[in-house]
């Protein structure tokens, strides 16, 4: 079962095993090894690696310790995932870096920059998938494949749920301006051609001149100002600003 699930001939699990690149237990009768499906699965990935990489079998020390510590159990985390219909992965550098999970989650990784550090670093990148249904189809068990149809959705609500044009990137900096107390969006076709901005210019702006009125006047070109005066006294100074956007029913 073994040889089947990780290619590993018999002459070969006895050199892993010679060099205690193969976690396993004998029956003390039969001699036979017993292995557990996560010790395979360890294995199977270490068989890769080294068919891949050409890595020499001591260098496999950090991976086994890895995968086999209390509590871990890679083989059923990907087959869980590999059951929601992901792409697996694996990520290591055989030293102090190990990770195994979605292709979207590796995403995320080089996205928020976990790997642009300075320092020449390597890495050893293979997909899991291919491992896990060798050892489903060693219990004659059917290859689980990946749902495309899981990453359509998951594209579409990231679409959703994201801008996707110019005028909806400004928009959503203009509603992150604490400055603006009301803003109103102008659709055409579900584009937006125009957006709306008010604003109070608070205490610093109530005590200027004229001629400093007429500076901020001219600080936007479509704008409306509204002055509030109390005993002679201007007390309130708000604006209504807007910004227009060309071509609104074109892709930006």
């Amino acid at each position: 079962d073994v040889k089947d699930a990780t290619g590993l001939s018999y002459r070969q699990l006895n050199d892993w095993e010679s060099k205690g690149a193969v976690p396993n237990e004998r029956k003390e009768k039969s001699k036979w090894r017993k292995f557990t499906a996560r010790e395979v699965f360890v294995m199977s990935v270490c068989k890769e690696i080294r068919d891949s990489f050409k890595v020499p079998i001591e260098s496999f020390g950090y991976i086994r310790s890895f995968m086999l510590q209390k509590g871990a159990n890679h083989f059923e985390y990907s087959l869980r995932m590999m059951r929601m219909g992901f792409c697996v992965y694996l990520m290591t550098d055989l030293k102090e870096f190990f990770v195994m999970d979605t292709d979207l989650e590796f995403e995320d990784l080089f996205r928020l920059g976990v790997f642009r550090g300075d320092d020449p670093q390597s890495y050893i990148f293979i997909k899991v998938n291919p491992l896990v249904n060798r050892m489903l189809n060693m219990k004659n068990l059917s290859s689980i494949k990946i749902n495309e149809e899981v990453y359509d959705s998951l594209h579409e609500f990231s679409q959703q749920s994201t801008t996707r044009t110019n005028e909806e990137r400004e928009l959503l900096k203009l509603i992150r301006n604490k400055a603006y107390k009301r803003i109103t969006a102008h659709l055409k076709g579900a584009k937006i051609f125009q957006v709306d901005t008010e604003e109070e210019l608070g205490e610093e702006f109530r005590s200027k001149q004229d001629k400093e009125l007429l500076k901020i006047i001219k600080e936007k070109k479509y704008q409306t100002i509204f002055l509030q005066k109390h005993d002679n006294k201007i007390v309130r100074i708000s604006r209504k600003s807007t910004i227009k956007y060309k071509k609104a029913t074109e892709k930006s």
